[in-house]
């Protein structure tokens, strides 16, 4: 029994740990877009599909001793994979399809590892049937998902502070070494039993029809698409980092344990209503976001989406335990478990951005689970009875139900009304949306997310003026316009580099004999900004546009090229308010003074509304000694807003300018915490505003 327990739960450990640890190793690679994180649970939720396909089949065709044979011999081979170190050579092309590039990046590495580990839960809970056929095997379902939350929640506690990438990856791929050893004295322990045939039970509520086939289904694949959605949902708005993955599927795991741990524990009256009062909670708070434009503070929004994703899954997998069957249907249950989490993540990653123009698949989750509890509770065998309780359920489902469909149908169509082009891919949604035409004050805007990359005044009279964060007293605008070669009599231009292109909107700035350099990892950003805005049509300089990550671009170019030799390096690539943690890191700063000259100018811009990026500066600061001014621009009404800007410069010139010194702001203003981030560590925590 013990050895069971053992190599269950270290299994478990090791499945769920790995999930943070590689796709933080790949986030860089592909963009730090926050869909790497729900590709990475595609893959690793086909893995259980394929783990879970295997165990069915195995137990159903071989005996027991065949199983044994079969599973050690496929154990031993997957010692090939190890290490599970991504190799640089895997580094995306820029016109690969992330999407494909991060499942093949997987399969390579991790992939037959994790599907051995995978197999564990249901195959050894199998033969701990045949070994104790009086005893449940449901139990070690549970310690499997116990074993999965520890590894999860260990990871940003006790691994990640802690160990460099590297390191993390050899430690797991040891602990792997030690996992087979397990299940080699575990398969030891049964190797003379005999397999004992079960026989379905007579009793009827565990009678499996077509329809608790596909409640098994609906129910794994509402859970998936519920915790996804919401998931993606927080790091499109926040950031992407191991935190605000591991915090939702510990909340998913933790309903999983008590489902099937405790299953006592989920009583209908108390779970249901309080799913029904979170969603109605959440959509108070969505009401007040696209009717009045509020914002909510971010503690708050991250309480009220775990709270509803915890009640949500709560419910789902309650269900979901309900209707477990007998030992005979055990592994085909997993089975179904698994391919309807498959199915979920198919459905987020790979159809909802062709389907979808925003981000839709919200209310789907909520409305998807609200129509299937219904649809549970009155086909179960203990439905609700009392005609009252019955009437009081319904009435709170079809109104909270059509409070959803009603925000959704004024979130859509503000989104039509306001939007005059779209566009939705592996790295977030862009639009095009335009006001005032017509008048003087005629504007486009895009809109990555929620958040402006840049506006246009599309008046002739108007034109090319640069507005928005880029304002003629905005740290960059002062780089571009007060750079001291600018006033030389001989001046033969600048070299200027930009992480993220944006509506190009520095290019107001250029002159003829300027080279502007943009690195874009997301294509439908130059389509979009070509067509629908003057920036790049009116610069009279040399424009060049690289597709993919700036980071990896200026990578290849100082290995194949050399230094670019920039005036100004300018950093501006967030997606709405996410920050690429890994474009403000020690090895991405490293990167950039290679390709800066003596006197250049290293820009960032850190306008954010839930994040405050200053001490990480101070950590730039401080680790390459190099002193840093913080600028701020004040909105007005005539175009600019409020922006942060960061300049890294020695150039001794241009800060003494009279018109430079006027928008720093003094050192005593700019706080003085320090925080580093590197590749392998980078917490939000500290700098939550």
């Amino acid at each position: 029994m013990k050895l069971f327990i053992y190599t269950i739960f270290l299994s478990a450990f090791l499945l769920f740990q790995v999930q943070p640890m590689i796709a933080k190793f790949i986030l860089p690679w592909f963009g730090g877009s926050s869909a790497v994180w729900s590709t990475c649970l595609l893959f690793f939720q086909t893995g259980l599909l394929i783990g879970y396909g295997y165990s069915h089949l195995i137990s159903k065709i071989f005996g027991l001793r065949n199983q044994v044979k079969v599973h050690l011999v496929l154990l031993v081979l997957s010692f090939i994979s190890i290490p599970i170190i991504p190799h640089e050579w895997m580094k995306p092309d820029a016109n690969q399809n992330p999407v494909f590039g991060i499942l093949k990046l997987l399969s390579l590495t991790v992939g037959f590892p994790y599907i051995m580990v995978s197999t564990t839960g249901p195959l050894l809970q199998s033969w701990f049937s045949i070994s104790n056929p009086k005893k449940s095997p449901y139990q070690l379902y549970a310690l499997s998902n116990l074993g999965s939350l520890i590894g999860l929640i260990t990871y940003p506690i006790l691994i990640e502070p802690f160990q460099n990438l590297k390191t993390q990856l050899w430690t797991w791929s040891l602990g792997y070494l030690l996992f087979i050893l397990l299940c080699g004295l575990t398969a030891k322990t049964i190797w003379n039993l005999k397999t004992i045939k079960f026989t379905q039970s007579k009793n009827k509520s565990l009678s499996v029809t077509g329809t608790i086939k596909s409640l098994w289904l609906l129910l794994a694949f509402m859970g998936t698409v519920t915790l996804l959605s919401i998931t993606n949902k927080l790091t499109q708005d926040i950031t992407v980092v191991p935190f605000l993955w591991i915090v939702p599927l510990t909340l998913y795991l933790i309903t999983f344990i008590i489902a099937f741990g405790y299953p006592k524990w989920y009583n209908r009256k108390v779970f249901i209503p309080a799913m029904l009062f979170s969603i109605a909670f959440l959509f108070r708070y969505q009401i007040q976001s696209v009717v009045y434009g509020t914002t909510t503070p971010l503690d708050t929004t991250i309480f009220i989406y775990c709270l509803t994703i915890f009640l949500i899954c709560m419910v789902l997998h309650g269900e979901l335990s309900r209707l477990k069957p007998d030992q005979v249907n055990l592994t085909f249950y997993y089975f179904m478990i698994s391919v309807g989490g498959v199915l979920g993540g198919i459905f987020i990653n790979l159809i909802v951005p062709f389907i979808f123009k925003g981000f839709w698949e919200f209310y789907f989750a909520i409305a998807g689970t609200i129509l299937i509890t219904a649809f549970v509770v009155y086909k179960s065998i203990d439905t609700i009875k009392k005609r009252s309780i019955q009437l009081m359920f319904s009435i709170s489902t079809f109104t909270i139900l059509a409070g959803v469909i009603i925000v959704f149908q004024k979130e859509y169509t503000a989104f039509n009304d306001e939007v005059i082009d779209s566009s939705r891919n592996f790295y977030g949604l862009l639009k095009v949306s335009e006001s005032n035409k017509g008048t003087i004050n005629w504007q486009r805007m895009l809109i990555h997310g929620d958040v402006s990359h840049g506006i246009e005044l599309m008046d002739s009279a108007y034109q090319n003026l640069p507005i928005s964060y880029y304002g003629p007293e905005s740290g960059i605008g002062l780089a571009l316009s007060a750079f001291p070669t600018r006033s030389d009599s001989n001046y033969n231009g600048m070299r200027v580099g930009m992480i993220g292109l944006g509506t190009a909107t520095i290019a107001a700035y250029g002159t003829d004999k300027d080279l502007y350099k943009y690195y874009e990892i997301n294509s439908q950003v130059e389509v979009l900004a070509r067509k629908y805005f003057k920036f790049i049509s009116n610069f009279k300089g040399k424009t060049e546009i690289i597709n993919g990550d700036g980071r990896i671009s200026l990578e290849r170019e100082l290995k194949e090229t050399g230094s670019n030799q920039y005036d100004v390096l300018a950093v501006d690539a967030f997606s709405g308010d996410v920050i690429p943690t890994h474009l403000v890191t020690r090895e991405a700063m490293e990167l950039y003074l290679k390709h800066i000259k003596s006197d250049g100018i290293i820009a960032f811009h850190i306008t954010n509304k839930y994040l405050n990026l200053i001490p990480v500066m101070n950590g730039l600061s401080q680790f390459f000694g190099k002193h840093m001014n913080v600028f701020y621009q004040k909105g007005n009404i005539s175009g600019p807003v409020d922006a942060i800007w960061v300049l890294f410069t020695e150039n001794k010139k241009f800060l003494n300018n009279p018109l430079v010194q006027k928008q720093i702001l003094p050192d005593d203003a700019n706080q003085k915490e320090v925080i580093f981030w590197t590749d392998d560590y980078s917490s939000i925590w500290p700098i939550f505003l």
